[in-house]
């Protein structure tokens, strides 16, 4: 009786090690046969400059019947992609651009059989043997916007220089203009556009240096804008730090004293300290710096000492005394 029941479980295990076999077999016939399946991508169109055109109406998904052998198939879990379709070829020129004019602006409409290989080097065909697009075209519709153009305002950055360094000359800005596209209603808010404030350190050398604006567009909606940020080139030159000791004139109308009254000044002479650039050094004119007395408003006993006149060249770093005491004899 032992020895049949040793047979009969030898019997079963050779049964069900069949029927697994045979389960096996149905399991990998069933994967490996094609299947197919939908699936629904993002849809960009590439090539439109949203800053100058407004888009009215898309269409956002392209969806796609797609043939894969059944192994594929349990793997669908794979990252979703955007499918791009190129628009930049119609409007490169206004003559191909003016074709698609619909109702005061523009409808581009996509063949999809047409743009075939561009969707199919999108997808990842691994294990995939057919693909076909329900939709047969794809549309976008846009319009121009309306646009302002706008100097941008670089007053809110501080540019800090290092050593002896300093602006030889005005900053060159680029681009010098900047456009700002949207509807009348929004462009009407907007009086300038400004760099965001900032501080740009050390410089030591003529450069270029990029700038963000202050994005006061974001405040509506339907605004765009060319650029967000500028360069500005600056142009720097070493500067060497020179002295000069001058008279200190009095414009006598200017500070409405009589000629008939006697005036004493304390100081008659003010030191200058002035920057020069390097190789303008041996070119300074010092005849060229005048040093006159001001009138303070809020004063009866003195004036401030300015230099009104001095070559193009120098930058005043400081003048000592700054305040002059005077004594008025009748």
């Amino acid at each position: 009786m032992r020895h049949n029941l040793k047979l009969l479980l030898k019997r079963s295990r050779g049964f069900l090690f069949s029927v697994f076999a045979i389960f096996i077999i149905w399991v990998v016939s069933s994967m490996s046969e094609p299947n197919r399946y939908r699936e629904s991508f993002e849809l960009c169109f590439d090539g439109i400059d949203t800053a100058k055109y407004a888009i009215i109406e898309q269409d956002s998904e392209i969806a796609i019947d797609i043939t894969s052998n059944g192994f594929r198939a349990f793997n669908r879990d794979r990252k979703k992609k955007s499918i791009h379709l190129d628009a930049s070829q119609i409007l490169k020129s206004d003559k191909q651009l003016s074709k698609h004019v619909v109702n005061n602006g523009y409808k581009l409409v996509f063949n999809t059989e047409e743009y075939l290989d561009s969707i199919r080097k999108q997808i990842d065909l691994k294990g995939v043997t057919d693909i076909v697009p329900i939709a047969k075209e794809l549309k976008i519709r846009f319009a121009e916007r309306e646009s302002r153009t706008f100097r941008p305002d670089i007053s809110n950055v501080e540019f800090q220089f290092d050593g002896m360094a300093g602006l030889n000359g005005e900053p060159r800005i680029a681009p010098d203009s900047i456009v700002l596209y949207g509807s009348k209603a929004s462009l009407d808010k907007i009086d300038a556009l400004k760099a965001r404030r900032q501080v740009v350190r050390n410089i030591s050398e003529s450069g270029t240096y990029l700038v963000a604006l202050e994005p006061v567009w974001e405040r509506y909606s339907d605004l765009r804008i060319s650029t967000k940020s500028i360069k500005v080139y600056l142009p720097v030159e070493r500067f060497i730090e020179k002295d000069i000791t001058l008279p200190v004139n009095v414009d006598r109308k200017a500070i409405g004293i009589t000629s008939s009254i006697k005036l004493n000044l304390y100081p008659t002479h003010v030191t200058v300290t002035y920057l020069v650039p390097e190789n303008e050094y041996s070119n300074i004119n010092t005849d060229a710096f005048v040093v006159n007395a001001v009138k303070e408003s809020d004063s009866n006993q003195s004036f401030r000492a300015v230099v009104t006149s001095f070559p193009s060249k120098v930058k005043i770093k400081d003048i000592k005394p700054n305040k002059i005491q005077f004594i008025a004899i009748e």
